[in-house]
C-alpha cells in the first residue's frame, strides 16, 4: 500500500464507532464531517490542521480517537469534560488553534497503541483533495476499529485530564505546549563565531538558495588562506625606558622637566618641548580585524552568487589565534550584519539576498569608514568586471595604513582569483577554478521555509494618493489583467506592467506579491488606453490617452459626493449632456517613495505620438512626425515649447529632453526593414535583415558590428520573421519566429555575441531596462518573468497570473446582512453573527433560477461601466454589491461610501474594509491575515447598516487602498 492510500485509509471512519458518535460520517462532497442530524462537526480544512498537530508525534492516534475528542470539545456531555470545552471556548479566535487542538490530542493519547505505518500530514493534505475531487477509494467496512471502544477511550482520556488544570488546557490550545517549557535559562553559555558559522552551514544546506555555497565550502577553505602580515620588530628588553618623545600623557613627563622655570615649562608646553619616556611594552600578536564585503548585485546574480556565499562561510571561520573579530557587509543592507544574531535564520536570509546594486563600491567605502586605525583585513568578494568600476577604484583609495585590501572574485565560468591591492595595483595572488555545475546541482535537505513565502509579515503599505480612481483594488492575487507593456523605474527597483482598460500592476523584486495600482483619474475620467511605460527616477510615467474634462487646465479630482445621486434616479455621466470631449495626450508621474500620482494632460491625441523618458534629466518627451508634442520636466512641471511666454527657469531641463527626443531614448523600438533604404530619414535606429540571417543596426547610440547568430554552425536566423526588436544599452532583443520556432533571442554588443534565448509567444510583451541589465517578458502562461539579460533563462523574479473569475453572480440580502458570490457550481456566503464576519462554501450541483435583481443605480464606481458593469451591480435596501470585472465584489451604502470589498477564487476567498484590514487566503490578500480581521469586518458592515459614523467614505476608501 502506497503512501496515499495509507492516508486515505488513515481518513475513512470505522463504522461502528462513528455510530457510537452519533453517526458521523464524510458529506457527499466530502468538504466536511458531518452529523447524524444534519450539523457539521469540522469542515476538511479544520481536520487538515488539527491532524497537522496530531500527526506531529511518531505516536499516531487513531483518526476515530481525534474525532471522538473534538465531538467532547465541540458539544456539551457529560461534566468530566467540561474544562476541555471550557478551554476550547475560551481560545476562539487564537492563532493556529486547530494545529494546538491536534498536539493537545497527540499528548493525551500518547500511551494508546499507535497506528500502524508512517502517517504524514504531506499525505493526509493530497488524500483530502483526492477525496473532494474522486470520492474514496477504500470501503469503510474494510477499515478496522480502533483498538479501543468509545466508553474504554473516554475512560482513559478523563483519567488523563485529571492531570491538566483549566489553566494547563487554555495554554495547551493557545500555544501548543504545556506551561513553563518554553522558557530558556536565564544564564546561556555565550556562542563564538565559528560555532555559529557551524550552525549557519547547517541551516544553509536545508535552503535551496544556500545549499549550492555549503558544497563549496570545503572547498574553498584552503584557496582563501590570506597571507600572513610582515614579522614585527624584535622586541626590547623589558623593564626600563625604550625611547623619549616630545608627546606623551602627563603622567610620563621625564622627572627633570619639573625642574624647569614655570614660564618655561610653559612655553615648552605650548610649542610641544616637554620631554616624556615612553615604557617597554611586552610583544603581542597583531591580529587584525576581518571585514568581508559581499557583493549581492546585478553582476552576481545566478551561480556567482553560490560561490561569493560560500567564500563568505569559508573567511567567517576565522582563526582566533591570527585574527580578530569579523564583520559582514552586504549591498543588499545599509548597515553591518549582525553574526551573533540570536536568530540565524535572519542572517541566513540576508545571506541569500540579491539586489540591482550595479557594484560594490558603496558598500566598500561604508565598511572602510568604520575604522579606527587599528589593523583590519578586508576582503571584496564581487565579479572581475566590478573591479574596474570607477566607484570601486575611488572606494579603495580611502584604506588606511594598517590596513590591508583584498578581493575574491568568481565569474560566470568558474574561474576565481585571489588578489591584493596594492601600491601599483591589483595584484593576483592565487588563482584557482570553482565547480558552479556542482553547486548548482546540490539540492537542500529538507526545506524549512513554508509553502507560501508571503505568509511573513510584511510592513504596513502607504495608500496612493493624487489623481487616482475612487475605487481600489486592495488584493493582490497576482497578475489580474495581462500585461502589454511594461516600464522599469530608472534604478531597476520596480516594474510597472500596464493590461487592458489601463489596468497596472506594481511588481518589486523583493519576493512580495504586487500591486495593483490605482489608474490615473480625473474629473469622472479614467485613463484606460495606455501607450507607453517610461521609466523614471523613483518611480514611473504612464502615458496615453483619455478625454479628460476639463482641457489641459488643471483641476483637483472632484469629491466623489458629487458624483452620487439620490437613490431611484441613474446616475448620468459628468458631461454627458455636452459635447464630447476630444481625446488628449495624458502623462500619469507614478512617484513610488511618496506613493503619489500626478496627471499631467499635454495636448490634443495624435496616432503617430512618440513617447520617450530622460530620466538624467527627470523629463519625458511625447513628439509626433510633424514635430508637435512637448517636454515635461517632472520636477518643476515645467514644459516646452509650452503657449504663451516662457518661463527660463522652469523649461531648462525641458528644452534639453525636447532636442533629444529627435533621437529618441533607450529602450528604442527598431523598425525592421529588409533592405536598405536609398535616402533614410530615420534619426533613430533601425534593423536592416535580410533572409541570408546576418542583422545590421543602422544609426545605433553606439558602433554595431554585423552579427550573425549561429547554431549548429548554421545561421540560424535565415528566413525568420521578426515581430519585434527593441535596444537598450549594449543589449538587442529580438521576437522572431523561424521554422515553427516562437523566440525571444537577446544578443550583446558590439560583437553580437548571443547571450541567451528563450520560448516567447510573438503577441506576448516584453521590455528591456533603460540600461539592458534587466528583460520583463509576459509567457505563454500569461506570468511576468523578470530575467538578468545576462542569463535570460534564470529568472528573479516570477508572477504568475491570478486567474480570478470576470463573471460573478452576486445574491445580497441587507437584513441581516448576507453576501452570496456564485462561480459556476461555487457558492461563497458571508454573513455576519456576534458582530464577526463568517464565511461559508459550497459546491451546489443543481441549475438555480437566477433571481430578480434591483439595480444599482448609485455607485461610488459608475466612472468606469466597462470595469463596474450597471446591469450586474445589486441594490437592496440602501445598499450596493457591485460587481468589478477583475474579479472583486464592493460593498457600498447609499451615499458613496466603501464599506468593504470581496474576491474569490474556487473555494478561496477574502476580504478588506478601508483601513487596511484583511481577511482570507494569504494567496489572495498577498500577506498574512489582521488580527481579528473577522470581528473588525463584521463591526464596520454592522455599523454601516446602522448609519454609525464608522464606516468610510469613498474620498477615505481612496486614500486607503493598499494592503496593510
Amino acid at each position: 500500500m502506497n503512501e496515499l492510500d495509507r492516508a486515505e485509509q488513515y481518513l475513512t471512519i470505522p463504522p461502528q464507532y462513528g455510530a457510537e458518535l452519533g453517526g458521523l460520517w464524510w458529506s457527499s462532497r466530502r468538504d466536511a464531517i458531518e452529523r447524524r442530524d444534519g450539523t457539521t462537526l469540522a469542515v476538511a480544512d479544520e481536520i487538515r490542521t488539527v491532524l497537522e498537530g496530531a500527526l506531529a508525534h511518531p505516536a499516531v492516534p487513531a483518526f476515530a480517537f481525534v474525532l471522538n475528542v473534538l465531538c467532547l470539545m465541540k458539544s456539551d456531555g457529560e461534566p468530566r469534560f467540561a474544562p476541555l470545552r471550557q478551554a476550547y471556548a475560551n481560545t476562539r479566535g487564537v492563532t493556529a488553534r486547530g494545529r494546538n487542538v491536534g498536539l493537545l490530542i497527540a499528548r493525551l493519547c500518547r500511551d494508546l497503541p499507535r497506528v500502524p505505518g508512517a502517517i504524514k500530514i504531506e499525505d493526509v493534505t493530497v488524500a483530502l483533495r483526492s477525496l473532494r475531487m474522486y470520492g474514496p477509494h477504500t470501503r469503510p467496512e474494510a477499515v478496522e476499529e480502533p483498538p479501543l471502544t468509545r466508553a474504554e477511550f473516554e475512560h482513559h482520556l478523563a483519567d488523563q485530564l485529571t492531570h491538566f488544570d483549566s489553566t494547563a488546557l487554555v495554554h495547551w490550545l493557545t500555544h501548543g505546549c504545556a506551561p513553563g517549557t518554553g522558557g530558556r535559562e536565564l544564564a546561556e553559555r555565550a556562542e563564538t563565531l565559528p560555532e555559529r558559522v557551524v550552525k549557519l552551514l547547517a541551516l544553509a544546506r536545508k535552503r535551496a538558495r544556500l545549499v549550492g555555497a555549503a558544497a563549496l565550502v570545503p572547498a574553498l577553505d584552503a584557496a582563501l588562506t590570506l597571507p600572513p602580515r610582515g614579522r614585527p620588530p624584535n622586541a626590547l628588553p623589558l623593564g626600563g625606558y625604550c625611547d623619549v618623545t616630545t608627546r606623551g600623557d602627563p603622567e610620563r613627563l621625564l622627572p627633570g622637566q619639573f625642574a624647569l622655570d614655570p614660564d618655561e615649562f610653559v612655553r615648552r608646553f605650548a610649542a610641544s618641548e616637554l620631554l616624556y619616556f615612553k615604557r617597554e611594552e611586552p610583544h603581542e600578536a597583531v591580529r587584525p580585524e576581518r571585514i568581508i564585503v559581499l557583493d549581492q548585485g546585478v553582476r552576481t546574480w545566478g551561480s556567482v552568487r553560490l560561490a561569493l556565499a560560500a567564500a563568505a562561510f569559508a573567511l567567517l571561520r576565522v582563526d582566533a589565534k591570527r585574527s580578530g573579530p569579523a564583520r559582514l557587509f552586504t549591498t543588499s543592507s545599509a548597515d553591518a550584519i549582525e553574526l551573533l544574531h540570536p536568530n540565524p535564520t535572519t542572517i541566513a536570509e540576508r545571506l541569500e539576498a540579491s539586489d540591482l546594486t550595479p557594484n560594490p563600491g558603496e558598500c566598500l567605502a561604508r565598511a572602510l569608514g568604520t575604522g579606527g586605525g587599528e589593523p583590519r583585513d578586508i576582503i571584496v568578494l564581487t565579479h572581475p568586471r566590478n573591479l574596474r568600476e570607477p566607484s570601486v577604484t575611488s572606494a579603495t583609495a580611502e584604506y588606511g595604513p594598517n590596513d590591508r585590501l583584498f578581493a575574491v572574485t568568481v565569474d560566470e565560468t568558474g574561474r576565481a582569483e585571489l588578489s591584493q591591492w596594492a601600491p601599483h595595483g591589483v595584484q593576483a595572488l592565487r588563482s584557482f577554478r570553482v565547480d558552479l555545475v556542482a553547486a548548482e546541482a546540490a539540492r537542500p535537505e529538507s526545506d524549512p521555509r513554508p509553502a507560501h513565502p508571503r505568509t511573513a509579515s510584511r510592513a504596513p503599505a502607504l495608500s496612493w494618493s493624487g489623481d487616482v480612481e475612487p475605487v481600489p483594488f486592495p488584493f493582490r492575487p497576482g497578475i489580474v489583467s495581462e500585461p502589454l507593456h511594461f516600464g522599469f523605474a530608472a534604478h531597476c527597483n520596480w516594474l510597472v506592467a500596464a493590461g487592458r482598460d489601463g489596468v497596472l500592476h506594481g511588481l518589486a523584486f523583493d519576493g512580495s506579491a504586487p500591486e495593483v495600482l490605482p489608474r490615473p483619474y480625473r474629473n469622472g475620467a479614467v485613463l484606460r488606453q495606455v501607450d507607453a511605460v517610461l521609466g523614471a527616477t523613483g518611480g514611473v510615467v504612464v502615458c496615453g490617452r483619455m478625454s479628460v474634462p476639463g482641457g489641459t487646465t488643471v483641476i483637483a479630482p472632484a469629491p466623489q459626493a458629487e458624483t452620487l445621486h439620490a437613490a431611484g434616479t441613474p446616475i448620468v455621466a459628468s458631461g454627458a449632456s455636452e459635447p464630447p470631449v476630444a481625446e488628449q495626450l495624458v502623462a500619469a508621474h507614478y512617484d513610488r517613495e511618496a506613493r503619489r500620482v500626478t496627471l499631467h494632460v499635454l495636448g490634443p491625441a495624435a496616432s503617430d505620438a512618440h513617447w520617450s523618458a530622460h530620466s538624467d534629466l527627470h523629463c519625458i518627451t511625447v513628439r509626433t512626425a510633424s514635430g508637435t508634442g512637448c517636454a515635461l520636466d517632472l520636477g518643476t512641471h515645467g514644459r516646452f515649447p509650452f503657449p504663451g511666454p516662457p518661463v527660463s527657469t522652469l523649461i531648462s531641463l525641458a528644452c534639453l529632453a525636447w532636442d533629444r527626443a529627435v533621437y529618441g531614448a533607450p529602450p528604442f523600438e527598431l523598425p525592421v526593414v529588409t533592405q536598405f533604404p536609398s535616402t533614410s530619414t530615420w534619426a533613430t535606429p533601425f534593423l536592416l535583415h535580410t533572409n541570408r540571417g546576418a542583422i545590421t543596426i543602422q544609426q545605433p547610440p553606439t558602433a554595431w558590428r554585423t552579427p550573425a547568430p549561429l547554431r549548429d554552425g548554421k545561421l540560424f536566423l535565415a528566413g525568420a520573421e521578426f515581430h519585434r526588436v527593441q535596444l537598450a544599452g549594449d543589449v538587442l532583443a529580438l521576437s522572431y519566429s523561424n521554422a515553427g520556432e516562437r523566440n525571444l533571442l537577446l544578443l550583446r554588443g558590439p560583437d553580437g555575441d548571443v547571450l541567451g534565448e528563450v520560448q516567447h509567444p510573438p503577441r506576448n510583451a516584453f521590455a528591456l531596462s533603460a540600461n539592458g541589465m534587466l528583460l520583463a517578458r509576459c509567457d505563454a502562461l500569461h506570468a511576468v518573468v523578470v530575467t538578468d539579460t545576462a542569463v535570460p533563462a534564470q529568472p528573479i523574479a516570477t508572477e504568475a497570473h491570478a486567474a480570478l473569475h470576470n463573471g460573478l453572480q452576486v445574491d445580497f440580502n441587507a437584513t441581516p446582512f448576507m453576501l452570496t458570490i456564485k462561480i459556476g457550481g461555487h457558492q461563497h456566503r458571508f454573513r455576519t453573527e456576534a458582530g464577526a464576519l463568517h464565511y461559508a462554501s459550497r459546491w451546489e450541483v443543481t441549475e438555480q433560477a437566477k433571481p430578480q435583481r434591483t439595480m444599482a443605480y448609485y455607485s461610488p464606481a459608475n466612472y468606469d461601466p466597462v470595469r463596474f458593469p450597471l446591469r450586474e451591480s445589486v441594490y437592496v435596501d440602501g445598499w450596493s454589491a457591485i460587481v468589478d470585472r477583475l474579479g472583486q465584489v464592493l460593498l457600498s451604502r447609499r451615499d458613496g461610501s466603501l464599506v468593504a470589498a470581496f474576491v474569490v477564487r474556487r473555494e478561496r476567498a477574502a476580504a478588506w474594509i478601508p483601513g487596511g484590514v484583511f481577511w482570507g487566503d494569504v494567496r489572495l490578500i498577498g500577506g498574512p491575515a489582521t488580527p481579528d480581521a473577522d470581528k473588525k469586518i463584521g463591526r464596520a458592515i454592522l455599523d454601516a447598516g446602522e448609519n454609525r459614523g464608522s464606516t468610510v467614505s469613498a474620498g477615505s476608501a481612496r486614500a486607503d487602498h493598499q494592503p496593510g
